[in-house]
């Protein structure tokens, strides 16, 4: 069954003293992470929200190659010189220019500060994560994120590879696991099918207490 994705937008005016949210794209696949980053970005601009897409997949950096936009190689102190405008409502920044200013490599916690910054700007901020190089800048944006989305593409390999990647997440990492939904996807070309987004559940039991589940066990 064809589902879109079910974003919790509000589309009201917010108020202005209220920090933005952030959207993390999980999982190993480098294109269906960016082509599923891209289309949640899209539906963010049709409710015109203000959006930054924030690409950390350093080895794949598709979010930039889908979007046909060259990537600035200022060098510059200030991160909003190497912010790139897609469009009104959508910006990039290259997970390169955030980790290093002028070839100095940046303390986590200073980019943390400076995501903090960026929030103050945009309405939302999508983070394109990897689980192939700075582990520890990944696993802090995990933490800070308010929803997590872990794209599988349809395939027995990826299927089958969902265990190792949770393990990371979830026991070595310890991320709330409640920030999780599942999109299972089928990738044709430069296109992402959403097939269908699993979402943790926490249920509860006839005496009352509560029991976390995962409907796709």
């Amino acid at each position: 069954i064809s589902k879109i994705i079910n974003l919790k937008i509000n589309t009201k005016k917010e108020n202005t003293n209220k920090t933005s949210k952030i959207i993390s794209i999980a999982g190993n696949n480098g294109q269906a992470k960016a082509l599923l980053t891209i289309k949640i970005s899209k539906k963010l601009k049709r409710k015109k929200l203000k959006t930054l897409i924030i690409d950390l997949d350093l080895l794949n950096m598709k979010t930039f190659e889908i979007l046909n936009i060259k990537n600035k190689e200022e060098q510059s102190l200030k991160i909003e010189d190497h912010i790139v405008n897609k469009n009104k409502y959508l910006s990039l920044l290259s997970g390169k220019n955030l980790l290093f200013k002028i070839n100095e490599k940046i303390h986590a916690e200073e980019i943390k500060k400076i995501i903090e910054k960026l929030k103050e700007k945009y309405e939302y901020i999508i983070v394109n994560t990897s689980l192939e190089c700075f582990f520890e800048l990944n696993k802090m944006i995990l933490e800070q994120t308010d929803t997590i989305y872990l794209v599988i593409e349809k395939s027995i390999e990826e299927l089958m590879e969902l265990k190792n990647i949770t393990k990371i997440y979830w026991e070595n990492w310890k991320i709330e696991k409640t920030k999780f939904n599942i999109i299972l996807a089928q990738k044709k070309n430069m296109e992402l099918k959403i097939l269908n987004e699993i979402p943790y559940n926490t249920k509860k039991e006839e005496n009352g207490t509560s029991t976390n589940k995962y409907t796709w066990k």
